[in-house]
């Protein structure tokens, strides 16, 4: 290189190492410019020597570092894929080949669209330009075809890749989740079909139900005069209010689940309410107690059969989980701009775990004891209707020693945030919040 340049005059540059005073070989840039007469014959050379060595290094450590990572992302058992600053895919390792079948110079760009199978291609495409223009994280679910002309359902994401501070478009995954989305789909479908199921039956039932409980009253009428039939018939009729109440419970999922849940909301006294809940349920149980500590005196507008419904749960459910007390304490009062009602029971509690799930469907809290009957739907019915009246719930338990149940209610015509937010409970009630 340096008799190329002596010899037709050019400026010479070379990179080489050269050995620093303490033995350390170090990367160097020489750079020389010729220095000519009029004639165009070259009078001297003036050059120098710039110390390359660490941009050097860092270089080499990059170049070795992105080839590691081709090397790693080839090996991966899952779709490795980087885009451009401005979304075009300029990489994509051999396992995109290998499930699509489509060649990397073909999908390169967006060449690899033509394997997506997209429900709402404009929606997917929008997704994607807003990720790419506000530099965030990227989250896609759809299906991608395969060479023997089925789908696979797969999940993509990605992160925004940096160079230093400056953007270099996004590093991504693309994973096969068929399994788990025909599993989901499937949990989905039976879930459905079990609502419907649920729904008929209980339609079904109340024809019957209705005609046996009329027959045993009937029945209770005409024997009671004799105390060992009266008894049986008293008995009877208290299965058959239980039983009325449960086909009641299941259809009123049912109807959650359609979203027909009918409310009819009118202005009525709160504290009326309560007492006759109070007296409604202390007429079919000799067990406990209900007592109430406090009931503030509000006129309040919403739906009275639900809220009804509510506090009868709450205090059936107190009852029902506290087999060796003998009472249940129900309070209302107000807090700031809030109805609160609280339900407090003295029995087996619940595990800090289990709190969140107490107000979902089909769950009941099992003491290692004993079993306690139902369905586990009477709390999931109430967290509806709380959240239809814009209100909020929660929990206070102690296992072994009781716990507390409370909705919350607002009293303004607050937007459904200001509502749900909580903002005016303690940060115990907050915390233990079920939204």
């Amino acid at each position: 290189a340096w008799n190329n340049s002596l010899k037709n005059g050019v400026p010479f540059q070379y990179e080489s190492r050269l050995m620093r005073s303490d033995g350390e070989f170090r990367w160097h840039l020489t750079h020389a410019e010729p220095f000519k007469d009029t004639n165009g014959e070259v009078l001297y050379w003036m050059g120098i020597n710039t110390d390359i060595h660490d941009q050097k290094m860092q270089l080499t450590s990059l170049r070795n570092n992105e080839i590691y990572f081709r090397n790693l992302s080839e090996e991966t058992p899952f779709i490795v894929w980087k885009s451009d600053r401005q979304g075009r895919c300029m990489y994509l390792n051999k396992k995109w080949t290998e499930v699509t079948g489509l060649a990397l110079k073909d999908s390169l760009g967006y060449g690899f669209k033509q394997a997506l199978i997209i429900d709402d291609p404009e929606a997917y495409r929008q997704n994607w330009v807003k990720a790419v223009e506000n530099r965030s994280h990227y989250q896609s679910k759809f299906q991608i075809k395969i060479p023997d002309g089925g789908a696979r359902w797969v999940f993509c994401q990605a992160n925004p890749h940096y160079d230093h501070t400056v953007f270099d478009g996004y590093i991504g995954s693309v994973v096969d989740i068929t399994e788990q989305e025909l599993y989901t789909r499937a949990v989905r479908d039976l879930s459905e079909r079990k609502d419907e199921f649920l729904s008929i039956a209980s339609h079904e039932l109340k024809t019957p139900l209705t005609s046996i409980k009329a027959s045993v009253q009937l029945i209770g009428r005409t024997v009671k005069h004799d105390e060992k039939a009266s008894l049986f018939a008293t008995k009877a009729a208290e299965q058959l209010v239980r039983l009325e109440t449960l086909i009641a419970d299941l259809l009123d999922v049912s109807k959650i689940n359609a979203g027909r849940l009918v409310y009819n909301e009118t202005e009525f006294n709160f504290k009326d309410m309560l007492f006759d809940v109070v007296q409604s349920i202390q007429n079919h149980t000799r067990s406990h107690q209900v007592i109430i500590e406090h009931s503030a005196e509000v006129i309040y507008f919403g739906d009275r059969f639900r809220l009804e419904q509510v506090v009868y749960n709450y205090l059936s459910n107190a009852i029902k989980y506290s087999p060796g007390a003998d009472k249940v304490l129900l309070s209302s009062y107000l807090k700031d701009n809030y109805l609160v009602v609280s339900c407090r029971d003295f029995g087996i509690g619940i595990q800090p775990e289990n709190l969140n799930k107490a107000f979902e469907r089909y769950y009941r809290v099992d003491d290692s004891e004993m079993r306690f009957q139902g369905l586990g739907l009477g709390l999931f019915i109430s967290a509806e209707i709380i959240k239809r009246h814009k209100g909020i719930y929660w929990i206070e338990s102690e296992p072994g020693s009781g716990s507390t149940f409370f909705f919350s209610l607002p009293l303004s015509n607050g937007s459904d945030e200001d509502a749900l937010s909580g903002s005016s409970l303690s940060a115990k009630e907050t915390q233990s919040t079920s939204r």
